[in-house]
């Protein structure tokens, strides 16, 4: 497990524990404000995001490397994004993706947005969706997406999700929301191996040189966040988003 602490405040993540820290400011986050620390990856507002987190293990979770089964999974959900996210009441929200269209019961029409960058600068396009789920696959998970048949690549941010099967109930917000996506561009510049370096399109990334093996590690935000550039406001109070 891991514990969280934020300079600017603190908050809870699944299976963690918050130490509560001496001293607090007026900018702070407390685990009273947020239930949860994945929640903050749903807002895309400045004031929201804290500039650093540190985060101590009790367990190492080995890798950071989203092709890994055994990851620091809760935390990862920082660094990395999905498709889609759920919420607690089991509803589906639009992440990566900018809409969704059904065209029959075996067949998505997905549109990501055409500004998502990662911290290193690469462009997430359908192709790094098709690749990365791919990866997912290759990995062992493809129970993940059990009703996934493949992925068809129409052009840079539109994709077809062609189902194996029609979704039963739950199992779409579970098939979209499984794979983290990533960049392979990055991936190969990282020699296919993000260990100990992982870099995603989150709100948070991995401070250099800050991971401890087995101890500890800080997330310094994201200051070039994509989401935050979303001014579709529709789009953001369909999917509960702040602005």
């Amino acid at each position: 497990s891991a514990s969280m602490e934020s300079s600017a405040g603190q908050s809870t993540a699944e299976g963690s524990e918050a130490s509560t820290p001496d001293s607090t400011s007026a900018d702070e986050t407390t685990a009273d404000e947020t239930d949860q620390f994945g929640d903050m990856t749903a807002v895309p507002s400045d004031s929201y995001l804290r500039d650093k987190v540190t985060v101590t293990c009790s367990a190492d979770g080995g890798t950071f490397d989203p092709t890994a089964r055994i990851t620091f999974g809760n935390v990862s959900i920082n660094i990395f994004q999905n498709l889609v996210t759920v919420d607690s009441q089991g509803n589906m929200r639009l992440q990566l993706l900018k809409s969704i269209e059904k065209e029959d019961d075996l067949t998505y029409k997905c549109t990501l947005w055409d500004f998502i960058y990662d911290t290193d600068g690469n462009q997430l396009t359908a192709n790094d969706v098709k690749w990365s789920i791919e990866q997912f696959i290759a990995n062992g998970n493809a129970g993940g997406v059990a009703s996934l048949d493949n992925i068809e690549v129409v052009d840079d941010y539109t994709f077809i999700w062609h189902c194996s099967e029609a979704f039963g109930l739950g199992d779409m917000e579970k098939n979209l929301s499984n794979p983290p996506i990533w960049c392979e561009k990055t991936y190969e510049a990282h020699n296919n191996d993000m260990t100990t370096s992982p870099v995603g399109a989150g709100p948070y990334k991995l401070q250099e040189g800050s991971y401890v093996t087995g101890s500890s590690f800080v997330l310094e935000a994201n200051e070039d966040f994509w989401m935050k550039k979303i001014t579709d406001q529709d789009w953001l109070d369909a999917n509960y988003y702040a602005s």
